[in-house]
Parts: structure tokens; sequence; C-alpha cells
């Protein structure tokens, strides 16, 4: 009759139990080797007590076909990832110390998992070290990665790194990105590297609760080892430069690990420093496409790693005067008990770009001025209707347009075309100038690789690009070719970033605007006291719904702001 393990009570709150690895007697690294049973055992101790261990992060797997092991001679389940793991971190002759969540909590114990959870942040920032498992070479091969993919793509991701050794305080490459260009690499190790990207471990968010705020850190997948540190640099370099240096990449290199890792940085240069709303929005937006078995998990995987961010949340909207978890909010909001002015990071959908709001002046040098009511749920603010939706285009830029040159030129004709009969502009130089500064929220980078407003000389030449599209007559006449030229896909690239499933329009002043998808003709346009961006509402009754944040060109400067505060009155967003 078999006999299954039984966790006795933590009488601590500040308790916490390590793993005990017996060793396996062989080279596990022999092959074929030979696999007997893994056995450990369990011992309590305090979180403040300076042992050495080691932490494993891993993908726990499916919990259905669980892999049975030895505890104290008991038997204990785990996932068979989580056995592959122990078995690959035995040693010959000497037990090692781990600390494995599945098995050091009593996870049948919601009390102590609580608990666990709490200390969870301590327990990898004191653990010596922690290991990353991506996985055995076996379990590799069932997702169509052999070993060989693992070894060149840690081999790539160590010359990028070794490339790039250093990052500046906003978590971008310090060298540019003509180094990544002058890396002469087999492009078989630029298609492993994308394959180790996809492993599931690379796409949860406890990434950042476990490797991220650890003092040291490794990954291992089957016999290859590779520094954490250079993973993170490699991550962050590809996400900021890769789409530059290697556009058959680029959409890969925009993933959710390397746009975890880029924007970790970010806010990992919070802790000892003031709080930057701009920084830890955009840290929290790039979370959204990371995979959680609780949506909540997307914020609670973050707070451990920073307390600023943890600062920054428990004080939300009233922190800033700027509104710039407004700018968050996206058109999608899937979680019915929210009010639509909260930010739901659940949706992969992201709002009008968090992190460029700081370019913007709309309401002027003002302070915000807001309170709350209905119990929190209802957002008061002070603020003035400056416009309506006058028009808007039917179609939106999507991904299959991107990668349709035909249909992606159509597209911006038809803007361009709709722009040119509702427009107050001076001049066609001056609309097709608007136009190009709409596509791309007036964004540009400057000699350091920072955001900042679109320069005359970048827009001279999107400017005569765009009206060569939109001047020919015939469509089917444009070469391919069009599209591929420096210009043309810098300006895609921009566009591809901040227009994207956002809805092109035109005001009843005659301005070009771009916003959330929903947009309807009738939407108001309001600046709150205090706010960067112009919010795009719709009228409920008494009270308003925010459609979004919209770039609206000749608004974003104060111009439609009233220098007398008097003019100001109260909307009620829900």
């Amino acid at each position: 009759m078999k006999t299954y393990y039984r966790y006795r009570p933590l009488d601590n709150v500040r308790a916490m139990r390590l793993l005990v690895l017996e060793p396996c007697g062989f080279n596990i690294l022999m092959s074929p080797p030979v696999k007997g049973p893994v056995r450990c055992r369990l011992e309590v101790t305090l979180v403040d007590e300076s042992l050495s261990y080691k932490a494993l992060s891993y993908a726990w797997g499916s919990q259905e076909d669980l892999i049975e092991i030895l505890c104290e001679d008991a038997i204990l389940g785990v996932t068979r990832n989580c056995a592959a793991a122990l078995y690959r971190l035995r040693r010959l002759c000497k037990p090692r110390i781990l600390w494995v969540d599945a098995i050091c909590i009593d996870q049948a114990n919601i009390a102590e998992r609580n608990q666990q959870l709490a200390l969870m942040d301590e327990i990898y920032k004191r653990a010596h070290l922690t290991v990353v498992w991506l996985g055995d070479i076996n379990w590799l091969r069932n997702i169509g990665v052999a070993n060989r993919y693992t070894k060149w793509a840690f081999r790539l991701i160590r010359t990028i790194a070794a490339a790039h050794p250093t990052l500046c305080s906003s978590g971008k490459c310090t060298p540019c990105a003509k180094g990544l260009k002058k890396l002469v690499i087999e492009g078989f190790a630029w298609k492993s590297l994308l394959k180790v990207y996809s492993l599931p471990w690379l796409r949860r968010i406890w990434v950042i609760q476990e490797a991220m705020i650890s003092p040291c850190a490794v990954m291992i997948s089957g016999s290859e080892t590779i520094n954490w540190a250079d993973v993170i640099i490699a991550g962050s370099c590809l996400y900021s430069h890769g789409a530059t240096a290697y556009s058959d990449f680029c959409l890969t290199f925009q993933s959710s690990f390397a746009q975890l890792t880029f924007h970790y940085r970010r806010i990992s240069y919070l802790t000892d420093r003031k709080i930057d709303e701009s920084a830890a929005l955009t840290g929290l937006n790039s979370i959204r496409a990371v995979e959680t078995s609780d949506p909540r998990d997307r914020v609670y995987g973050l707070l451990g790693a920073c307390y600023t961010l943890r600062h920054l949340l428990a004080r939300a909207i009233t922190i800033f005067d700027s509104y710039g978890m407004l700018h968050a909010c996206s058109d999608f909001q899937t979680l019915d008990l929210l009010p639509n002015w909260v930010p739901d990071w659940s949706d992969e959908h992201d709002g009008l770009h968090v992190d460029t709001g700081h370019l913007f002046r709309a309401a002027q040098l003002s302070s915000s001025q807001f309170h709350f009511s209905n119990g929190g749920k209802c957002l008061r603010a002070m603020g003035i209707i400056v416009d309506t939706i006058h028009v808007r285009a039917a179609q939106c830029l999507t991904e299959d347009l991107t990668m349709n040159v035909p249909g992606t030129v159509a597209l911006f004709r038809s803007w361009y075309h709709i722009a040119m009969k509702y427009h107050s502009y001076d001049s066609k130089d001056a609309l097709t100038n608007a136009c190009c500064r709409t596509l791309i929220l007036d964004i540009g980078k400057d000699a350091s690789d920072k955001l900042c407003r679109a320069s005359p000389k970048i827009m001279k030449d999107y400017e005569d690009w765009f009206h060569h599209i939109t001047s020919e007559k015939d469509v089917a006449a444009l070469r391919p070719s069009i599209m591929r030229t420096r210009f043309a896909s810098s300006f895609l690239r921009s566009i591809d970033t901040y227009a994207f499933s956002r809805t092109f329009f035109v005001t009843s002043n005659g301005l070009t605007g771009i916003g959330a998808r929903p947009i309807r003709i009738g939407d108001v346009i309001v600046i709150l006291a205090g706010a960067k961006i112009p919010f795009v509402l719709r009228p409920a009754g008494k009270f308003y719904t925010l459609i979004g944040g919209c770039y609206v060109h000749g608004m974003m400067d104060g111009e439609f702001f009233p220098p007398n505060q008097a003019a100001l009155r109260n909307f009620a967003i829900l």
C-alpha cells in the first residue's frame, strides 16, 4: 500500500521549507544515464536565517500528468517538468538544498499559500542562486526544439550581450543599432533564438518575481547553461533595436519576453529613485500579453519585484496630476466590475502608449482637479469640451494590411481623402504634414534614442513618401519596393507602433486625429485640467464613458485649453 506525503503545518509566519535533494550516485549527464528515483526531504527554517540554497524557477506544466517522487520515503506527486528539473539538478555524491514552490509550499493549504506568497520576494532575494529551468532535451524535442537549438540560441545571446555590455538608465542599449548589424552570425542561430523565446517559461509573468529579483541567476536547458544577466541584456537590446537591425525577426523580438525584459529594466531603476510615472505605467503595459492562470497575477507578479511600483499602484491615480492611468485604458475592457477609467491589465490591447504622454501639454501647465464618488467608481474631473468627432475612417490599420502593400497604400489614401474633404489646414502641404504627424503621434527619437517630437528633417522625408503614394492615380502602378525604402521602413514601423488598430478621424474643427477603435461620430473631445493629452468621451445621460486617449494635430500643446479656469466644468466618468 502506497504512503503519501503529509505536510506538517508551519508554526511561524516567517517560516519556510527547504528541499534537500538527495544525491543520485551517478553522472546524470552521461548518455544514456541510468535513472533512479528522485529522493528528497523537507526541512523547516526561517526566512531570516542565513542559509545557502538555490531557488528553482520553472513552468509548472500540466497538473494532470504527475510524476511520483519520494519525499521522506513517502510518495509526493509533482509535474513532469518539475521532476525533470529535480533529476537534472541532483549531485553525484552530495545533497543539494533547493527552494521549489510546488513542493516547499503545501498547495492544498490556502492559508499557507497566501502566507508564503507574502514572503516570495524575500525567498528569491535571499537565494544565493536562482536556477531557471527551461526543460530537458526530451521535453524540448516534444515541442520541436532540439538541444542544438538551445546551444546556438545561448551562443547568440552571449554574443549580443558581449557586444552590448552596458545599459543606460532608461533600459536601452548604449551602443546604437548598428552594432547588431555588424554581428555576422549564422541564420540558424537566429531561428534557434526565436524557438527558445517561444518556450513556456519565457511567457510567464512570474519571471519578474523569480529570476529578475534574484541577486544571481542562471538559465538551464538540458546540458546547456547561461547567465541570466546575459539574457536580460540581449532581450532588452533586441526589443529596442532588433526591428531596426533585423527586420525579418521584427515581430518576434517585440514579443512579450523581450518586451518584458526591456521594460523591467526601466522599472527596476526606480527602486532607489524618484517615482517615474511613465516608466512604471509602461512596464505595467508590457505585461498584457504574458500568460497567467489568474488575471490578477499580472500585477502581483510585479509587486514583489519593485517596491516603487507597489507604491505607485497603492496611490493609483492620485499620485500624479497627469491622468497617466487613463492613457493605459484600452478600448477592449473585459472586466465588467471595473469602471472603464481603470486599466484592465489582462487585456492584450494597450492604450494610447503610456510612455509618450510627457511629450505633450494639451492642458498647458494646469493642475488636475478631480475627486471620486459612488463608492470610488465614478471619477469626477474638471475639464472642457474642445471639439467633437465629425467623421471617422471605416477601416483601421490591421495586421493583414501591414503585410499587404496594395491594401496598406489604399488604406492610407482613403484616410488622406477623408482629411482632404473635411480639413481646415492652410494648404495641402500643411495637410500632408498633419496626416503624417497624426499617424505617428508626432513622435520621433533623438540622437540618444530617447522619444521626442518628430523633427522637421525626418518629417520632410516622411511627407515626400506619403505624398508620392497618395498622389499616384493607379495604386497598382506603385512598385512593392516603395515600401522598402529606408524612409518608408522607418515611417511604417512608427505607424505600426502608434496607429495599429486605431481609428483615424477628423474633428468638427477640421483637425486630423487618431484614437481608440470604438470612436463614433458625435463623441466629444475633452481636455481635462492637468492632462497631457485629450480624451474622447461619450455622453451617457448625466455621466460620460471614457473611450480613450487620442492625438489631435493642432491640439496637443494647449492651443484649445482656456487660460480662464472658470470655463472648466465637471465630468462624471463611469
